[in-house]
């Protein structure tokens, strides 16, 4: 099937106990999210401490990236360690999300210190079609985690040292989650050996409530659960 296709498509329903039934409907095919998307606007972050040439224009540092850029920013994060937790308050639209993509002039690490009582990067209700891409995330309860969120991709990320590597989380109010698209990511739990399933229990590396969610061409090692 080709991706953003229409498709004539018949099912058939049959049960040997008895009964049948068919129906043909037309369906469509999702769109991939379009790569290396240039953004209305392109404005750069720089890891404190930084003393090289900046571009312009430039957030003051990360934490503000994630509260004021506006739908159709292209954030490009520069090399360096970002020290965390962070919470994402700005969202964007179908037609202009917000892309936080690393910059290409080397890794950026985004660390949540380890506190393992909230995400590294934590995207707040209701906040909309952000895109994260080229990451590293590490050291926290969850790598990335959104609540009430709508077309949320992440893509090429390295997330790991976390119990939950992307994660909608499982309160009921998280099946509200629709349509993300997590793809390419290398995800790495603390469990080297897998244990039996207890109360407290050990995490997933993709975990989705909701519908619609896309999880693709993953690789994904030492949590509790691969996909949940």
């Amino acid at each position: 099937l080709e991706p953003g296709s229409e498709y004539e498509v018949r099912f058939e329903l049959s049960d040997p106990d008895g009964g049948h039934a068919t129906a043909t409907r037309t369906v469509t095919t999702r769109v991939q999210p379009a790569r290396n998307l240039p953004g209305r606007r392109q404005v750069h972050v720089y890891p404190e401490r930084f003393e090289g040439p900046r571009l312009s224009p430039a957030f003051a540092d990360l934490a503000t990236a994630f509260a004021q850029s506006e739908p159709g920013d292209l954030v490009l994060i520069h090399a360096g360690t970002y020290r965390g937790p962070y919470r994402v308050a700005a969202g964007g639209t179908a037609g202009r999300p917000i892309v936080f993509r690393a910059a290409g002039d080397g890794e950026v690490i985004v660390d949540g210190g380890g506190d393992d009582t909230v995400g590294v990067i934590e995207v707040e209700p209701g906040r909309d079609h952000l895109w994260f891409e080229n990451l590293s995330v590490r050291g926290g309860r969850c790598g990335i985690r959104g609540m009430r969120t709508d077309g949320l991709v992440v893509r090429g990320c390295r997330i790991w040292d976390v119990l939950y590597g992307v994660t909608t989380g499982t309160e009921p109010r998280n099946f509200a989650n629709t349509n993300w698209y997590v793809a390419d990511n290398v995800l790495i739990g603390r469990y080297e050996q897998w244990k039996k399933y207890v109360k407290t229990h050990f995490g997933a590396g993709i975990n989705l409530a909701g519908r619609g969610h896309v999880a693709c061409f993953n690789r994904i090692s030492f949590f509790w659960d691969g996909i949940s």
